[in-house]
């Protein structure tokens, strides 16, 4: 028996999006990345981490906003299954990003990473524990960096198991792995897909008994993922690096 599960590191499938221009104003600022007054911009940024009080925070907000003549340009928040972002700036580099600035504020820190382009991603880490990822107008540079930390907990975890592990990148971006077991362990093989937002197919053939749902149990949590659905049929893949997907008739 050979059971697909899909894994998601996502709290929900859906992202946030909301007006840049009424009261997520300071994730704008922080955000946007604009060629004019940077220097007056960073002091206007430090001046509004320092204010404790939020309803001056506000008003610095709509000041700021008024003397640069934003456009109201949407902000796409997600939240992950994280305690903490760690994991995210270990691989944020490999994913072409790099930190340009921390910014510790009263009820969570924030780290803000950039890319060659200029693209930028805003990482909130809660004091309460949670983490969530915001980018302006698109969730792609979020996608990218998911993505890669995916592909690096997965790869770290297949290997520490004591398997074997080859990957591949798809013609349509996403990576395949599979990660071969010793022929006498009963642990089966596993081939796992990572998609461009960083959740997961994993197909695990040739595990005996409960040892299927005990592998991507494991996966999962070396992850930092959850188990969104398990499908149970006999072959899922039909040939080497080429993942077949099929419609399941709902009884």
């Amino acid at each position: 028996m050979s059971n697909t599960s899909y894994v998601t590191p996502y709290e929900s499938n859906d992202s946030v999006e909301y007006d840049a221009g009424e009261s997520s104003g300071y994730y704008a600022s922080v955000l946007s990345n604009t060629d004019t007054d940077r220097g007056a911009d960073r002091e206007k940024c430090r001046e509004m981490d320092r204010l404790a009080a939020e309803e001056r925070a506000r008003q610095l907000t709509e000041d700021y906003a008024r003397r640069k003549q934003q456009a109201a340009v949407p902000i796409v928040s997600v939240n992950l299954h994280l305690k903490d972002a760690s994991s995210l700036l270990r691989s944020a580099p490999a994913a072409g990003y790099r930190v340009i600035q921390q910014l510790p504020r009263p009820k969570a820190d924030i780290v803000i990473l950039q890319n060659m382009r200029g693209d930028r991603v805003l990482i909130e880490q809660s004091r309460a524990g949670g983490v969530r990822m915001l980018a302006l107008e698109t969730r792609l540079p979020i996608n990218d960096i998911v993505h890669r930390r995916t592909f690096d907990l997965a790869m770290d975890h297949l290997r520490q198991s004591g398997r074997e592990v080859a990957s591949q990148v798809l013609t349509n971006g996403e990576v395949q792995m599979q990660a071969r077991s010793a022929a006498d362990s009963g642990r089966g093989d596993l081939h796992v897909q990572i998609r461009h937002d960083g959740s997961v197919v994993v197909d695990v053939v040739g595990a005996k008994g409960a040892t299927c749902m005990e592998t991507v149990q494991e996966f999962a949590q070396a992850t930092g993922s959850v188990i969104e659905q398990t499908i149970k049929k006999s072959d899922y893949f039909t040939l080497p690096g080429e993942l077949r997907r099929e419609k399941v008739r709902a009884r």
